[in-house]
């Protein structure tokens, strides 16, 4: 629970504002003390007794960025990333780095930390962890107008917080905090626009949720905004643990950002939003496994909330045909596959979509409904599965949702595929099969797609290649032969632009593999490649929709 209200958080800072406490000896808990500077930060280690060397915790940083980006005070230490000691062996119970704000992103892992404006950081407490044992922080040199939010409590620097439960925590400047709904932490250089955008729609999920279903979790959703307009090119990092949301963007004009680009915030922050409800609040017990229920429902759910009509039937589009061209004709229920990649949320978003528009027709629930339905069974544990959601949505959509699931179960084979189609159109869609003149807007995905079954074929199962503004950039030369040698960047095939007509380059390659035709790469200088047979990938690619209508929902 959000324990103080922002306009009471500076009065409580300066009024409780003292020196910070040195820790005495013989302290009984490890701690670790922030003195957070402009640049950097001075972390402190004291020890409750005296060691030949530390260890940290490795699971939650990488040992290589560490290593690299930590720098100990003072002489004499010795330092690999993961292991501190002194070079003569001898003991210590106090030592000291300095932290700069992340130099790089790394796959799979939390940002250590990262700088919020002017004064202000968030930092994931983990990666100051111990190997092993329990640890607090305490905070030394800050200005009586900071603050410390995490784990959903917003307190003064003078208090000593739990490292263990802290989690993806700021400290900073209080007037970079927000609540509307749950809580928007941004510095200055991200625009009104951003901020507003994100704490309107913050603000409408969290209440619509709550109403619906009756739940409200403890601690609200957060949202954690880092920017860096002069980064070495352009990328952007998110990530959510509990009840944190954080978006680390890195080398954007925000002040010309895209409507894609705040659609994608937008739509990343409710996903998480609901993931407040349907991971923290309650617990999926097939977390991994049939992911697709979960994963489904938080981006299924987070369309519904913001999205109009033309805007939405897009998404329903590319999440079927991304759906059939992950799964194939594998079960849904098969975790190697349907609980991989980002086929979870394609075909968990169809299997909502047909849940509400069964449920619709059959009890006038909406997709809220059936959650609650699913919410309501769990009992006290608060533990659902997939059977919790499929026995909560048949009952409240009826054989039409089982007939849909049937589908699912078996595959999307191509009958199967064709099946699903007609049961969705029977529930008031209106889909219909792709031509090549129809837009998509999938951007490049259909030209990611058959370019990676084609280097699959020629590259003994590997491939790679990196989107650049003048088409694609192949990562060939060592793996796939004389034909793909020399890294070429490709910006057409079979005559068709790989950036700009998607659709056109996936009904080129279908029909010069039904003529059995060769594949012919263009480089952006206008230099073919030479040709290629067509190989069974790319020859077996299935059929794909235009979805005109998604039918008929109500506003959430």
């Amino acid at each position: 629970m959000i324990r103080l209200t922002l306009f009471l958080i500076l009065a409580f800072a300066a009024a409780c504002s003292k020196p910070q406490p040195v820790a005495p000896e013989g302290v009984e808990q490890m701690t670790v003390t922030l003195s957070p500077q402009e640049e950097n930060i001075l972390a402190t280690w004291q020890l409750p007794e005296a060691v030949t060397e530390f260890s940290f915790n490795e699971g939650d940083m990488p040992v290589s960025e560490r290593e690299a980006d930590w720098t100990p005070q003072g002489e004499g230490w010795v330092f690999d990333g993961q292991t501190l000691s002194r070079e003569d062996g001898s003991d210590f119970q106090e030592f000291s780095f300095t932290l700069p704000a992340a130099s790089m992103f790394y796959d799979r892992y939390y940002v250590p930390a990262s700088k919020v404006g002017k004064g202000g950081w968030v930092i994931f407490a983990n990666a100051l962890a111990p190997a092993e044992g329990d640890f607090e922080v305490r905070f030394e040199g800050l200005p009586e107008s900071n603050v410390i939010y995490g784990a959903g409590e917003i307190t003064s620097p003078d208090e000593t917080r739990d490292g263990n439960t802290l989690g993806i925590f700021y400290v900073g400047p209080a007037e970079n905090l927000s609540m509307e709904g749950g809580i928007l932490i941004a510095g200055p250089e991200i625009p009104d626009a951003i901020r507003t955008d994100i704490s309107d729609n913050l603000e409408n999920a969290v209440t619509k949720l709550t109403d619906a279903w009756e739940y409200a979790p403890e601690i609200p959703p957060a949202v954690i905004i880092t920017y860096d307009r002069n980064w070495h090119g352009q990328s952007w990092k998110g990530g959510v643990r509990e009840e944190v949301i954080t978006f680390h963007l890195r080398g954007f004009d925000l002040s010309d950002n895209g409507s894609n680009f705040a659609a994608q915030l937008r739509n990343t922050s409710l996903h998480e939003a609901v993931h407040v409800w349907n991971g923290t609040l309650f617990e999926s017990s097939e977390n991994s496994e049939q992911s697709w229920v979960h994963e489904g429902a938080a981006e299924y759910i987070a369309n519904r909330l913001w999205m109009d009509e033309d805007i939405f039937n897009a998404a329903v589009q590319k999440a079927l045909n991304g759906c059939i061209l992950r799964l194939g004709d594998h079960s849904i229920r098969d975790t190697e596959i349907a609980s991989w990649g980002q086929t979870p949320y394609r075909c968990g978003h169809v299997v909502h979509l047909a849940a509400e528009l069964s449920a619709l027709q059959h009890t006038g629930k909406n997709v809220l409904g059936i959650w609650k339905d699913v919410y309501d069974a769990t009992g006290d544990e608060r533990v659902y599965d997939s059977a919790t959601f499929v026995t909560a949505a048949e009952a409240d959509g009826g054989e039409p949702f089982s007939d849909i699931m049937t589908v699912f179960n078996e595959g999307l084979t191509a009958e199967n595929r064709a099946a699903l189609v007609a049961h969705l159109n029977a529930l008031g869609a209106d889909i219909v099969p792709l031509t090549p003149e129809d837009e998509t807007s999938d951007e490049t995905t259909l030209s990611v797609t058959v370019l990676r079954e084609l280097l699959i074929d020629y590259c003994d199962g590997g491939y790679g290649f990196t989107q650049m503004p003048e088409g694609f950039a192949l990562e060939t030369a060592q793996r796939c032969g004389d034909a793909l040698a020399g890294d070429p960047l490709v910006s057409s095939l079979n005559g068709q632009d790989l950036l700009k007509a998607p659709v056109a380059v996936y009904f080129a390659v279908r029909e010069a593999c039904k003529a059995r035709e060769p594949l012919v790469l263009t480089r952006a200088d206008g230099t073919e490649l030479e040709p290629l047979a067509c190989p069974e990938g790319v020859a077996s690619l299935p059929e794909l929709y235009n979805v005109r209508s998604a039918g008929t929902l109500p506003p959430l």
